[in-house]
Parts: structure tokens; sequence; C-alpha cells
């Protein structure tokens, strides 16, 4: 992970900087359990962009996680996308499988999700996708509610275009205000890659999942 990001930071120091937009993401979801290993999903999300004025993006997306082992979690999803371009909304459909392993390291959880995606969009040639975030979070929630504090990092690449094209690097804390509901706030920095441009983007987040 650490080499793969200075790979990127070295090839992308030909590449010209901007700054773009200040974003608000919004997810709402809902969990339950259909056993001891296995857990069923749904997640909802919202965005606004243009300062936070303009609302563009909005998903949901099923899931199904086996807990294959106590450091280990493989989830098919898929997940259905709407996103405003330039006045028109557009379809994006894209199942995704996702591994995740983690271990603790004293007080603190490290844990790394790989994802791949095959993106079929509406407005664009279809394109397989992969996804790799690693998190480092206190592992022992600490007051009533469980507060634990993290840092992550994930980096994107495009198979079509054979490229690192977006790095988003997060600081947030997740926390239960009751046993059924868990409930997460983040700040993160994006940027993405655009006809040899990197476009930075500010990106303050909340997401609430009900337990059943």
């Amino acid at each position: 992970m650490i080499a793969a990001g200075l790979l990127v930071a070295a090839a992308t120091q030909a590449w010209a900087f901007r700054e773009g937009d200040s974003q608000l993401w919004l997810n709402a979801g809902a969990e339950s359990g259909l056993g001891k290993d296995v857990r069923v999903g749904i997640d909802t999300g919202s965005r606004w962009g243009d300062s936070m004025s303009d609302y563009f993006y909005q998903a949901y997306e099923p899931s199904l996680t086996w807990k294959a082992a106590p450091w280990l979690d493989v989830t098919p999803s898929v997940e259905y996308i709407q996103q405003e371009k330039s006045g028109k909304w557009l379809d994006e459909t894209v199942p995704k499988l996702t591994v995740q392993i983690k271990g603790d390291a004293g007080p603190l959880t490290l844990s790394n999700r790989s994802r791949m995606e095959y993106r079929l969009r509406e407005a664009a040639n279809d394109e397989w996708r992969y996804r790799d975030r690693l998190r480092l979070q206190l592992t022992k929630g600490v007051t009533a509610y469980k507060i634990r504090p993290y840092i992550e990092e994930e980096l994107y690449y495009s198979f079509d275009e054979q490229l690192f094209n977006e790095s988003r690097a997060a600081a947030g804390f997740g926390f239960e205000p009751v046993a059924w509901l868990k409930t997460e706030l983040y700040f993160m920095g994006r940027s993405t890659l655009k006809s040899d441009v990197w476009t930075d983007s500010n990106i303050v987040g909340a997401k609430v999942t009900v337990l059943f």
C-alpha cells in the first residue's frame, strides 16, 4: 500500500493540480444477521456539490457479507447509481466483490479492504476498476458511545486507463449512540485525475446504519 502510494506520488509530479468542489455526502442503511456468519444489508447514498448546494448523486446498494474467518469478510454486492451531469441524470450499475482482512496491533485495528468492480455506465464505456483501502482505527471505543477514531487512505485503479486515477484520504470516527445504531462522521480529501489534471475536493460525510 505504501509502495503504491509512493508510485502514484512520483508518477503525478508532471501533472497539473487544481482546486475542486466542497461536497456533502450522506449514507443511510440497515443491516441484519442471517445466521452466525452471514449478514444482509442495504446502503443508500446522497451527495451535494457546488459548495454543498446542488443535489447531484443518489445510489443504493444491497449486499451479503460472509464472515469467512474472524479476520476475513467476503462481500458481493451491486450498486445502482444515478448521477447528474450537464443537466441530465445518468445511470450506472456496479457489481462488486469486496474482501476485507483485519487484525489488531496493540490498541489499534488495521484493516485492508480490496474491492473489484465492473462499471456498467450509460454515458461511457464499461470499465473494470480496483479499489484498495487501508484503515487504522482504535479497537475499543471510548466513553459510553464507543467512540472509535480512524484514519484511512483508498486508491483507485482503472484497468481501462491503466493507471491510478483517484485517491481518498479521510479522518473520522465511528460511534454507537444506542446498541442498534452505528454512526460515522468524517472529513475526506479526494483527488481525481482527468485529462492529466488532478482535482482536489473537500468532503464532509456522515453514515448511519440501523442494526436488526
